[in-house]
């Protein structure tokens, strides 16, 4: 029969991309399949979430549905039915094809009446809008549909009815995805213009080629592991995302500065590095600042000198040589008492340079600060924003005690308190300390974490979107990236409706 000859070839498939079958047959009269749980949430979930997605994660996601597909299809079978609800985002970093329920083999075309329509309207190819035969190719232009769909957040094919929706699939153009999506390559654009061909022979014809161009794409980003990346992005797309943003302006800001440094030839090169640094930031300051002078036509002072060569003579050679036999005469006379002196079970005074990784400008609003203790930032409050840190000098002239318990406990923050925040048992993190006129509740991520006014919050390094609501006054946001060990201070006035 139909049910158990589709149940059974879908069975057989085993591929990392595709929920398996575990079990299929009829019970009381009812035909069921029992596929594999995968912990997570389908595509369609996360776009309610996210109305577009990064590129990056875009590609992933489509290279390895094509990758699932390309091993279905070389059973012989067709998906038919490759939509956002079909495809399984897992909390382990993987990407699922699910329901393969209305599958089949293309060569067994008796099996569905001629003409019969099988799909969501949405996502099907001009073929099956058509009731016409269907192959492989008819998934390609499906796994199009939703590329286009995850990248600008517009479905490429639109209708009022269902009637309009499937001429609009068979005969309809798409708007080009770059007049929608500022960051999207000719590249990018043209592989999926290529999945939604009109024509199936235009078309891919095999999903590995798909795949091998996802993965190329994929390959111009500077990304982790792609089982990690779509790890942390189930888990909190919203933060992912802008880390992946400020990854791309770091990349585009550090390019525009090496063209820079190269001198008049590559300056149409920093200019564009720039302009795509204001692509993902229309308000970085430092991008404005050169490309103003870029187009300007104005000279840009950058630091390019080089070290003089010491150029040595008989006679300075000469004057060299004795001002080292003194230094050494006086470091000896100095020094050498000093050890003698030591020698005799007295201490010799030393000096610990305790030097920072990297010196960090800060930028306004924000405290530097080795540390996050009640001490640093009270002291870090004394500096100016923009202060550099600098090297300390400390003279040790006896063994320091270790601190005891009570000194412990007062170089902790405050954080406990009647406000108690979620996500707080944290390893690498920085402090936000939120306040709002008029006092209000206050959400990190999209989570509620309490109410404005409090003790400072941690939060993970890295990128979050803050929004602060109340009844009667103008929803604000704000996205802010917290450093590590640092505190970022925002105070914000609501505006009534």
């Amino acid at each position: 029969m139909r049910f158990e000859k589709e149940a059974k070839r879908v069975a057989m498939l085993h591929h990392e991309n595709i929920v398996s079958i575990i079990d299929y047959g009829c019970q009381d009269g009812e035909y069921f399949i029992a596929m594999e749980y995968v912990e997570g949430q389908n595509l369609k979930q996360m776009m309610t979430r996210m109305k577009r997605l990064p590129l990056e994660v875009a590609l992933l996601i489509g290279r390895e549905v094509a990758s699932g597909l390309r091993y279905a299809h070389s059973f012989g079978l067709i998906h038919r039915d490759i939509k956002p609800a079909n495809i399984m985002l897992s909390s382990d970093g993987r990407v699922m094809i699910t329901d393969f329920g209305i599958a089949k083999d293309h060569q067994d075309m008796s099996i569905t009446d001629t003409g019969q329509m099988v799909g969501s309207p949405a996502y099907m190819s001009p073929e099956q809008a058509a009731g016409r035969p269907v192959d492989n190719r008819c998934d390609i232009f499906s796994l199009g549909i939703v590329l286009y769909e995850i990248i600008t957040g517009e479905k490429p094919f639109k209708g009022d009815n269902y009637q309009q929706l499937v001429t609009n699939i068979i005969a309809a153009q798409t708007i080009p995805m770059r007049e929608i999506r500022v960051d999207v390559t000719s590249s990018i654009e043209s592989i999926v213009s290529r999945c939604l061909e009109k024509d199936i022979e235009s078309r891919y014809q095999d999903a590995d080629i798909l795949a091998a161009q996802l993965d190329e794409e994929i390959g111009h980003y500077i990304i982790q592991p792609s089982k990690k990346l779509m790890c942390e992005f189930v888990k909190n797309p919203i933060q992912t995302t802008e880390k992946l943003r400020a990854d791309r302006i770091s990349k585009h800001t550090e390019k525009a500065l090496y063209f820079m440094n190269q001198g008049q030839g590559r300056l149409a090169d920093a200019t564009r590095e720039f302009e795509n640094v204001l692509r993902f930031d229309k308000n970085n300051k430092m991008a404005q600042k050169y490309l103003n002078q870029l187009k300007a036509g104005k000279t840009i002072e950058i630091n390019t000198a080089r070290p003089r060569k010491l150029i040595i003579t008989r006679r300075s050679a000469i004057g060299i040589g004795g001002l080292l036999i003194g230094i050494v005469v006086l470091m000896f006379s100095f020094g050498g008492w000093r050890l003698l002196e030591s020698d005799k079970g007295e201490p010799v005074q030393g000096i610990d340079r305790s030097i920072p990784a990297k010196n960090d400008i800060e930028s306004a609003g924000k405290i530097a600060g080795p540390s996050i203790s009640s001490n640093s930032v009270e002291q870090s409050n004394e500096r100016k924003a923009g202060d550099i840190m600098k090297p300390t000098a400390v003279v040790k002239n006896k063994p320091t005690k270790p601190p005891s318990k009570v000194e412990e406990k007062a170089t902790e923050p405050a954080i406990k308190s009647a406000f108690e925040y979620p996500n707080q048992n944290l390893a690498d993190f920085g402090l936000l300390e939120l306040v709002s006129t008029p006092q209000t509740e206050f959400f990190v991520d999209r989570e509620r974490y309490g109410t404005t006014g409090g003790p400072p919050i941690k939060l993970a390094t890295g990128r979050h979107l803050i929004e602060i609501k109340k009844d009667g006054y103008r929803k604000t946001e704000k996205r802010i990236y917290i450093e590590s060990g640092k505190l970022l201070r925002i105070s914000v006035v609501l505006q009534k409706d």
